[in-house]
C-alpha cells in the first residue's frame, strides 16, 4: 500500500522534476543538479568516498522526494483531503518554499557562487516542486486503479 501510495508516486515526481531541472540547467548553463549538489556536499561533509559521491546524490535525492511524499499523504490525511489540482497547488508552494530554505543552508557548505546563480536556482527550484507535486499527485491518481 505504502509504494503505490508513496514510493512509486515519489519516484515519477521525483524524476520528472529532475528532469524539468536539468532542461532549465542546460539553458542558463549552470548546474542546478539537486543530485550532483548533493553529491558535492556529501563528499565535503560526509567524506563520501569520490566513487560513492554521484549515486549517494542520487539516494539522497530520490529519499528526499519520498520525504515530501509522506508528508503530501500525512497531509491528505489529516484533512481528509483528496488527490485533487487545488492541494497539489498548495503542497507544492510549500514543499517549493522548505526546498529553498533547505538549499539555502545546504549550499553554505559549497564554495560561494554568484548571486544570480543562487537567484536562478531557487526559482527552478521553486517552479519543480510545483511540478514534483502535480507529479506525484496524478501518478497516485493513477496508481488507485491498480
Amino acid at each position: 500500500m505504502i509504494t503505490k501510495k508513496v514510493v512509486l508516486p515519489s519516484i515519477a515526481a521525483t524524476s520528472l522534476m529532475t528532469l524539468c531541472s536539468y532542461v532549465i540547467a542546460e539553458q542558463e548553463k549552470k548546474n542546478f543538479s539537486e543530485p550532483k549538489l548533493l553529491a558535492k556536499i556529501e563528499r565535503r561533509q560526509l567524506d563520501v568516498p569520490k566513487q560513492m559521491q554521484l549515486p549517494a546524490g542520487w539516494a539522497t535525492h530520490y529519499g528526499v522526494g519520498i520525504i515530501i511524499a509522506t508528508l503530501f499523504e500525512l497531509y491528505k490525511n489529516y484533512f481528509g483531503a483528496k488527490p485533487a489540482f487545488r492541494h497539489s497547488i498548495i503542497f507544492g508552494i510549500s514543499a517549493g518554499l522548505l526546498s529553498i530554505a533547505a538549499w539555502q543552508q545546504l549550499l553554505k557548505m559549497l564554495p560561494q557562487k554568484q548571486r544570480s546563480f543562487y537567484r536562478k536556482f531557487y526559482t527552478q527550484l521553486f517552479f519543480a516542486h510545483l511540478i514534483f507535486a502535480g507529479a506525484l499527485t496524478s501518478t497516485q491518481k493513477v496508481m488507485k486503479r491498480y
